[in-house]
């Protein structure tokens, strides 16, 4: 999983972080790929369509204002 923070957003301290989540600013996008490529092996997608739709919805789900509250809510919970 990776977990842009946009704007002023401040990270706080947080335990029990899967090795395989990244919590990154923006900035941090290109080398967080990067690092993901190389800490796994390359899968080949038959249904790119399939692949496109489901990054579609997590747009969609990050301008859903319910979702990203529940994001924040789960997120105060890790921190805590």
């Amino acid at each position: 999983s990776v977990i842009v923070f946009f704007g002023n957003c401040t990270f706080r301290a947080m335990s029990n972080i899967p090795n395989d989540v990244f919590f990154i600013r923006p900035s941090q996008i290109q080398e967080t790929i990067q690092t993901i490529f190389e800490q796994n092996a390359l899968t080949e997608y038959k249904n790119k369509r399939a692949v496109y739709q489901l990054l579609k919805n997590a747009v969609q789900n990050g301008e859903n204002e319910f979702i990203r509250n529940k994001h924040i809510d789960n997120v105060n919970k890790l921190s805590n």
